[in-house]
């Protein structure tokens, strides 16, 4: 049913094919989402076409990380990776990304993508020291009622 890539001696990360309520609870967690947020999110990633994973990192048994990555043609996408506060920057994204990436090598990606936000300095400098460069910018309009 999954598949675990082990990449370091701490971090631990689990490839699911569906979000079970531990990864649901760490989703919640590391970005500070209520319940709601989160169905609504995981809604979204469930309606994404094309092959799907979710992924779950674990530092000593504890989820400590979630990422969500989808294959399509030939490339994968990346979305949701996100650290609980208390493991970031101890490898626990880039565990998550290498192990999305390995499972997506498996369904037949050759490419992979991925969104930051460009406030995220920590992700941009993390994406760009796994190879990753911007290729174009983005933002969000709200419409004022």
């Amino acid at each position: 049913m999954s598949t675990v890539a082990d990449c370091t001696n701490e971090i631990v990360v689990e490839i699911q094919k569906t979000a079970d309520d531990v990864w649901r609870r760490c989703f919640a967690t590391a970005e500070g989402f209520d319940e709601e947020t989160v169905r609504i999110r995981q809604g979204i990633m469930q309606r994404a076409s094309g092959l799907s994973a979710y992924a779950l990192a674990r530092v000593d048994s504890e989820p400590a990380g979630v990422g969500f990555g989808v294959v399509t043609d030939d490339w994968l996408g990346l979305f949701g990776i996100a650290t609980v506060e208390r493991h970031r920057r101890k490898g626990v994204a880039t565990a998550i990304t290498t192990a999305l990436a390995v499972w997506g090598e498996k369904m037949g990606a050759e490419h992979a993508y991925l969104q930051v936000e460009v406030l995220n300095a920590p992700a941009l400098r993390l994406y760009g020291q796994l190879g990753f460069e911007t290729a174009y910018t983005y933002w969000y309009r709200l419409l004022q009622c």
